[in-house]
C-alpha cells in the first residue's frame, strides 16, 4: 500500500458528453477526503465522475475528443493537467513533464465502482463477482466464451450417420406398414378371448391365495405357544444395556488403574527436578531480565568498539593531511573548536565577498557600454503634454453636442408617467401624487444638460487644453485638427519611453557604484579579520586562497573526530564495569541450583534455560498428580459405583443373576424372530378376511382343492399371457398406418442428413480455433492467480474486517484454480449468496480496494455513483461507514447522489467523524436556471448512543444496556456480550460507541490488527482473553446434558421434514419448548396425519448424531463449579484469573428451566 495520494483539487469541464463551450462549468471547491457531489438528476454529477476517470484512463472516452483541465496535488507536488480535444499535457510548476507513475493503465479503469452492477447477481453469479474481484474486475470465463466457441466434431459425426441409419429404417417401415393392415381384424377376436381367460385366472388365483392364508394363520398361532413367558416383557435393548454396563464396569476399573498410575509417574518425574517447590515467578522473571540485559550490554560494547575504532581512524586520516601542510602535532593539539569555526567563518565570508564584487564589476562594465544619450526633456514635461493631447481628443464635437443637448424619448416618458400618476392620484389614492416627482426631475436634467453642452462650452474646452500643451515647450502639432494631434501623441508616446529608459540606466548606474565601493572595504576588513586569527592562533598555511575551504573542512574533521573517540572512549569504559558487575550477579543466583563456572554470555544463557525447563517440569507434573487424583476423588470412583449398582437393578428386574445373566442376551436375540412371528400371524388373519370379503358367491371354488385350482390357474395363464402382446402388436399397426398416412419423416430425415454434414465440416474448422485460445487464457489465469492471489487476498481480510467493525471475516481457499470464498460470522460460515445486500457491498469494496492497492504506486480517488440508491436504513448506514473508513486511509473519494435525504444522513453522519468531507451543490456550481437545488430534507441515520455508566455499578450498567442473559450464548459462546468480559466500564462504553458489542467483532479486529489501540495495550489483550476462556468454559461445561434447542433450521437440515409438514412440526417445536425428547414423544403418541414412522426415525438419528438427544444428565450447581475449577486450574494457579471472577461469572448463569427456552 503507497502512502503518497493523488488529490483532484480543481476540474474545469469545456466539453466533455454532451457539455458544449457555452455549459462550461468549473469545480474549484474539491478537497480531501470525501467528496459529495450532490444536485438534480441532469446537472452532470456523472458527467464529472467521467471527467476523474478520464484523468485516470485518458483512452477510455477517446473517441468523445473531451477538453477538460485539471489542478492535483501528487505526492505532495503540484501538477496540472490539460486534455484538448482528447491530447493530454501533464504540467509539474507550470512547466511541461511526464506524466507521474499512477500503475498499471489496465488497473485504472477499476477505480470507478458501478456497485448496483456489481451486485446484482444472486448465488453462483455472485460468487463469480467476487472471484473477477480479487483479479481487478477481470473476468476471464467472460474472455474464453469471447473468443471460443464450442465445437465438437465427434458429436456432428455421430449426428451425421444417425441421420442415414434414420432415413435407411424409414424407408423400410414405409414397405412394411402395407402387408401388416391385412392382420387387424383377426388379431383383435384374439384380444376377446384373451381378456375373458385373464378374469378367470385372477378369481382362481384369489381362492388359492385364501386357502394358503388361513393354513399360515394357524401356524403362526402354533408356534408362539412355543416361547418364553419373559418376551412379552422384553423391550429388546435389555442385552445392549447390560453390555454397555459391563463394557462401563471394565472401562471405569480401567481408567482408575490409569489414573493410579498416572499419580505415581508424575510424582517421580516432579522429584526427579530436585526441586523442593515450584520457583517464585518475581524470581524467574529478574534472571531473565538480567539475562537480557547482559545480552544489551554485550552488544553495545560491541557497538562502542566499532566506533571508538572508526573515530579514531578519521582523526589519524585527517591529522596526516594537515601535517603534509606544515603543520605540527603540537599546534593541532593546542587547537579548541572555538578557535576553527572562527577561521572557517572568516574564510567563507572573504569568499562570499569577492564573488559579489565580481558580480558587481560586471554590471558596472555592462551599464557603462550602453552609454549615455542625449539629454531628453524632462519625463513630467512629457507626461504633461500627452495628458493635453488625450484630453483635446476626448473633448465631443458640436455635432455631438447638439444630439445630446435633448433626449426626446426621455421628455416623452416623463409626460406619459406624469399622466398615468396622475389620473391614478385622482380616481384612486391621493398618495399617487408622489410618483409626479419623477418625470418633473427627468424634465429638469435634460433643460440643465441642454444648457451646459452648447457650442461655445467646446471651443473653450478645446483652448484650454491647446495653452496646456504649449506651456510645456514641446514642438506642438502642424495643425490642431484630430488626425494631426493624434499622430503627435503617438510621437510624444514614443518619446516618453526613451526617456524613462535612460532615466532607469543613470539611476542603476549610480547605485552599482555605490554597492562595489561598499564591496571593497568590506573585503579589506575580512582579509584584515583573517591575518588577526592567524597570527592569534599560530597556524597559517602555505596554500592558495582558493584552497582555504577545503583546509578549514579538513581541520574542522580533525576536531570533530577527535572529541567524539574521546567521548566514546569514555562510555566503552563505563559499559564495561557494568557489564562485569552483572555477569558476576547473574554466577552469585545460579550457584545455589548447581550451576559452576558460567564465565560467558553463552554459558549463563544455558543455564538459565535450564532451570527454567526444570521449573516447566515440576509444574507441569505437580498439576498432572493433582488433577488425576481430583479426578479419581469426583468423577472415576462415583462411577464405578454407579455402574455396579445399575447392573445390580437390571438382573433383578428379570430374576437373574451374575451366573445366569447371559439368558438376558439369549431372550433379546430371540426377541426378533418373536416378535416377526407376532407380525405374521396379524398379517395373515388380515389377508385372509380381506380375501373372504373379495370373495362372495365363489364358494363352490373355495370348495375345491389347491391341486385342481392350480391346473385351472395354469390353463387360464396360458389363454391370457397373449393379451398383452396382442394389445401391443394392434396398437403398433395402427399407429404405423397413421404415421404413414400422416408423416413427412422421411424428408425431415433427408434435410436433417444434410444439415449434420455441414455442421461437421463447421465444428472440425472450430475445434482448430479453439485449442489455440484454450491454452492462452489458461497461462493467463495462471499469472493471475500467481501475481495477486496471496497479497490481495490478506489485504482484503484486514479490511473487510474493518469496514463490518469485525463482524465479517473473510475466508480463502486459494489452492484450487479459483479461489473458493465464504464469509465468517459468530455462528459460522456464511456462503457468498447468504449475504445481505450491505454485506455485499462491504465486500465488493474491501476486495476491489485491496486489489487496487496491491499494484498502485499512487492512491487514486475512487468514484462511487449512488450506491444507496435503493437502501433502507441499515445497509445506508454500513455503506456510508465503509466510504468513511476508506477515506480515513488517506485515499481521495468522490461520492455522488441527487437524493436531499441522503445529503441530510451523509451531513449527520461526517459531523461526528474526523475526516475531511466537502458538499458540493453542482446545481449552485453550474448556475442554470433548469438546475434548482433541492434543499436537504431533515431526516439523518439514527445512531444509537450509549448510555454513560457514571455512578453505576457493573450490574446496574448492564440493565441499562439490556444485556441478554449468559444462557443464550451456550450454543455459541464466540458472541457473548463483551459486558461479560470486560469490567472497566469506560473501556465497555468507548468500545461499544464504535459498534463493538461481542467478542467475535473484538477479536477478528484484534487480529487484523485494528483494535489493539482501543484495548491499551498486549498486556490488557491478554487479560480478557483468559477471561473470555473462562466464560467458554463455563458455557461449554453447562451445556453438559443440556442439548441445544431445536427449530426451524434444525428440522430443514435434518432432511427428515418435507415442505408439507415443515409449519406443523415447527410449531409442534415450539410447544415442546425445543426440546427434542418431548417432540419425538408427541410424534409417537399424536403425529400429523400421514406422517412415517420412517421419518421419526430418521429425524431421531439426526438428533442424536447432532446432540440434540443426550443421556448424560446436567451438571447441579455445585459440579459445575468444580468441573470449572478443574478446567481452569492452570490460570487460577498463575493468577490470570481469580475464583472471585469465576464466581461472578458463574452467578449470571441460571441452570434452571430457562436453559429450555427458546
Amino acid at each position: 500500500m503507497s502512502n503518497k495520494q493523488l488529490e483532484v483539487n480543481r476540474i474545469a469541464i469545456r466539453r466533455f458528453l454532451g457539455i458544449q463551450d457555452v455549459d462550461e462549468f468549473k469545480v474549484d471547491s474539491i478537497g480531501k477526503g470525501v467528496n459529495i457531489i450532490h444536485g438534480p438528476n441532469g446537472v452532470g454529477k456523472s458527467t464529472l465522475l467521467h471527467a476523474v476517470a478520464t484523468l485516470l484512463d485518458a483512452t477510455k472516452y477517446q473517441s468523445e475528443r473531451p477538453t477538460v483541465s485539471y489542478d492535483l496535488t501528487v505526492a505532495g507536488d503540484p501538477w496540472q493537467v490539460d486534455i484538448d480535444a482528447g491530447h493530454v499535457t501533464w504540467l509539474q510548476n507550470h512547466q511541461q513533464s511526464s506524466a507521474p507513475d499512477l500503475g498499471p493503465a489496465v488497473n485504472r479503469s477499476k477505480y470507478r465502482l458501478a456497485l448496483e452492477e456489481m451486485i446484482a447477481g444472486q448465488g453462483e453469479r455472485f460468487a463469480k463477482v467476487i472471484a473477477d474481484e480479487s483479479r481487478g474486475g477481470f473476468d476471464l470465463d467472460a474472455a474464453a466464451q469471447a473468443v471460443s466457441e464450442k465445437f465438437t466434431s465427434t458429436t456432428a459425426a455421430a449426428s451425421l450417420k444417425k441421420a442415414l441409419n434414420d432415413v435407411k429404417q424409414l424407408k423400410r417401415k414405409e414397405d412394411g406398414t402395407t402387408n401388416e393392415s391385412a392382420s387387424l381384424s383377426e388379431q383383435s377376436q384374439r384380444l376377446i378371448y384373451a381378456n375373458e381367460a385373464f378374469h378367470k385366472q385372477v378369481l382362481h388365483q384369489r381362492v388359492v391365495e385364501y386357502k394358503e392364508a388361513d393354513e399360515k394363520a394357524n401356524a403362526e398361532l402354533k408356534q408362539l405357544e412355543t416361547f418364553p413367558e419373559q418376551l412379552k416383557r422384553i423391550q429388546g435393548n435389555e442385552a445392549d444395556t447390560l453390555e454397555r454396563l459391563d463394557k462401563n464396569l471394565r472401562k471405569y476399573t480401567q481408567q482408575v488403574s490409569l489414573e493410579e498410575q498416572r499419580v505415581a509417574e508424575a510424582t517421580a518425574e516432579r522429584d526427579q527436578t530436585q526441586l523442593q517447590c515450584a520457583l517464585d515467578d518475581r524470581f524467574q522473571n529478574a534472571i531473565e531480565a538480567d539475562v537480557q540485559r547482559l545480552e544489551k550490554l554485550e552488544g553495545s560494547l560491541r557497538e562502542l568498539r566499532r566506533q571508538l575504532n572508526e573515530h579514531s581512524e578519521i582523526a589519524s586520516r585527517n591529522q596526516k593531511r594537515l601535517v603534509r601542510l606544515q603543520l605540527t602535532e603540537a599546534q593541532l593539539e593546542g587547537l579548541s573548536q572555538v578557535e576553527v569555526d572562527g577561521v572557517s567563518k572568516v574564510v567563507h565570508q572573504l569568499l562570499s565577498h569577492r564573488a559579489e564584487m565580481l558580480c558587481l564589476q560586471k554590471q558596472k562594465d555592462w551599464l557603462e557600454q550602453i552609454g549615455d544619450k542625449e539629454s531628453l526633456p524632462e519625463v513630467s514635461e512629457i507626461e504633461e503634454a500627452s495628458s493635453a493631447l488625450t484630453r483635446w481628443l476626448a473633448t465631443p464635437t458640436v455635432s455631438a453636442v447638439f444630439k445630446r443637448a435633448i433626449s426626446w424619448p426621455a421628455v416623452a416618458a416623463s409626460l406619459a408617467l406624469a399622466g398615468g400618476c396622475g389620473a391614478a392620484g385622482f380616481q384612486l389614492d391621493p398618495r399617487w401624487y408622489w410618483g409626479l416627482i419623477v418625470p418633473v426631475g427627468l424634465t429638469s436634467w435634460e433643460l440643465f444638460a441642454a444648457k451646459m453642452f452648447s457650442q461655445d462650452s467646446v471651443a473653450e474646452a478645446l483652448l484650454l487644453h491647446q495653452r496646456a500643451f504649449q506651456q510645456t515647450g514641446l514642438q506642438p502639432p502642424k495643425q490642431w485638427s484630430s488626425v494631426d494631434v493624434e499622430s503627435r501623441l503617438r510621437a510624444i508616446f514614443k518619446f516618453l519611453a526613451e526617456a524613462r529608459v535612460n532615466h532607469e540606466i543613470h539611476a542603476r548606474h549610480g547605485s552599482l557604484v555605490s554597492q562595489l565601493n561598499r564591496a571593497r572595504i568590506n573585503q579589506n576588513e575580512i582579509q584584515q579579520t583573517l591575518q588577526g586569527i592567524e597570527n592569534k592562533i599560530g597556524i597559517k598555511p602555505d596554500i592558495d586562497p582558493e584552497w582555504l575551504p577545503r583546509f578549514v573542512d579538513t581541520l574542522n574533521q580533525w576536531c570533530e573526530a577527535s572529541d567524539k573517540r574521546d567521548v566514546v572512549g569514555m562510555n566503552y569504559r563505563n559499559e564495561r564495569i557494568r557489564f562485569r558487575q552483572l555477569q558476576q550477579s547473574l554466577v552469585e543466583q545460579l550457584l545455589p541450583f548447581g550451576y559452576e563456572e558460567l564465565s560467558t554470555v553463552e554459558s549463563i544463557q544455558t543455564a538459565v534455560r535450564a532451570l527454567k525447563s526444570r521449573h516447566s517440569t515440576y509444574v507441569k507434573n505437580e498439576t498432572s498428580r493433582a488433577s488425576s487424583q481430583r479426578f479419581l476423588d469426583e468423577q472415576y470412583h462415583p462411577q464405578l459405583a454407579k455402574a455396579t449398582e445399575d447392573r445390580e437393578k437390571l438382573l433383578c428386574k428379570y430374576g437373574l443373576t451374575d451366573s445366569t445373566a447371559h439368558q438376558l442376551k439369549q431372550f433379546c436375540k430371540q426377541l426378533p424372530e418373536y416378535k416377526s412371528i407376532v407380525e405374521q400371524s396379524r398379517k395373515w388373519s388380515d389377508l385372509r378376511t380381506n380375501l373372504l370379503s373379495q370373495l362372495e358367491g365363489s364358494e363352490h371354488l373355495i370348495r375345491q382343492p389347491i391341486e385342481k385350482l392350480t391346473t385351472q390357474i395354469e390353463t387360464f395363464a396360458q389363454q391370457a399371457a397373449q393379451r398383452d402382446s396382442i394389445s401391443k402388436t394392434i396398437g403398433t399397426i395402427e399407429e404405423r398406418i397413421r404415421v404413414a398416412k400422416d408423416s413427412d419423416a422421411i424428408d425431415r430425415a433427408i434435410a436433417t442428413r444434410d444439415e449434420a454434414s455441414d455442421r461437421l465440416e463447421e465444428c472440425r474448422d472450430g475445434e482448430h480455433r479453439n485449442r489455440m485460445s484454450a491454452l492462452l487464457l489458461k497461462h493467463l489465469r495462471k499469472r493471475s492467480l500467481e501475481l495477486s492471489k496471496p497479497v490481495v487476498y490478506q489485504r482484503a481480510q484486514q479490511l473487510l474486517s474493518r469496514y463490518t467493525k469485525g463482524r465479517l471475516e473473510l475466508q480463502v481457499n486459494d489452492s484450487a484454480d479459483d479461489a473458493a470464498f465464504h464469509i465468517s460470522t459468530p455462528r459460522g460460515s456464511k456462503t457468498l449468496d447468504q449475504l445481505s445486500l450491505g454485506e455485499r457491498v462491504q465486500t465488493m469494496l474491501a476486495i476491489r480496494i485491496a486489489f487496487l492497492e496491491h499494484d498502485e504506486p499512487v492512491m487514486l480517488p475512487v468514484l462511487l455513483d449512488e450506491p444507496l440508491a435503493t437502501s433502507d436504513a441499515r445497509r445506508a448506514e454500513e455503506i456510508m461507514d465503509t466510504v468513511i473508513e476508506i477515506a480515513k486511509t488517506g485515499r481521495q473519494v468522490f461520492y455522488c447522489t441527487a437524493r436531499s435525504e441522503e445529503l441530510s444522513q451523509w451531513k449527520t453522519r461526517l459531523a461526528s467523524e474526523v475526516v475531511p468531507h466537502q458538499c458540493i451543490d453542482l446545481a449552485k456550481v453550474r448556475i442554470h436556471s433548469e438546475f434548482q437545488s433541492n434543499p436537504p430534507v431533515a431526516t439523518a441515520i439514527v445512531r444509537t448512543t450509549v448510555p454513560s455508566p457514571d455512578g453505576m455499578s457493573r450490574e446496574e450498567y448492564g440493565t441499562v444496556l439490556q444485556v441478554p442473559a449468559l444462557e443464550r450464548y451456550r450454543i455459541d459462546p464466540q458472541s457473548v456480550h463483551l459486558w461479560y468480559v470486560i469490567d472497566d466500564l469506560d473501556q465497555l462504553k468507548m468500545l461499544l460507541e464504535h459498534d463493538i458489542t461481542t467478542w467475535w467483532q473484538l477479536k477478528t479486529m484484534l487480529d487484523q490488527g485494528d483494535a489493539e489501540k482501543l484495548i491499551g495495550g498486549q498486556g490488557r489483550v491478554e487479560a480478557l482473553t483468559y477471561v473470555f476462556r473462562a466464560v467458554q468454559v463455563v458455557l461449554n461445561n453447562a451445556s453438559i446434558g443440556r442439548p441445544p434447542l431445536v427449530d426451524r433450521s434444525a428440522l430443514i437440515e435434518s432432511d427428515a421434514v418435507s415442505e408439507t409438514f415443515m409449519d406443523a412440526l415447527d410449531e409442534l417445536a415450539e410447544e415442546c419448548g425445543g426440546e427434542a425428547c418431548k417432540l419425538i414423544e408427541r410424534l409417537d403418541q399424536k403425529a400429523p396425519p400421514r406422517w412415517r414412522s420412517a421419518s421419526t426415525e430418521k429425524l431421531i438419528a439426526y438428533f442424536t448424531d447432532k446432540g440434540y438427544l443426550l443421556d448424560v444428565k446436567p451438571l447441579t450447581q455445585g459440579a459445575l463449579r468444580l468441573k470449572v475449577l478443574s478446567a481452569l486450574h492452570d490460570d487460577i494457579e498463575s493468577d490470570r484469573i481469580s475464583e472471585t471472577d469465576l464466581d461472578w461469572i458463574l452467578s449470571r448463569l441460571d441452570i434452571g428451566s430457562q436453559s429450555f427456552q427458546r
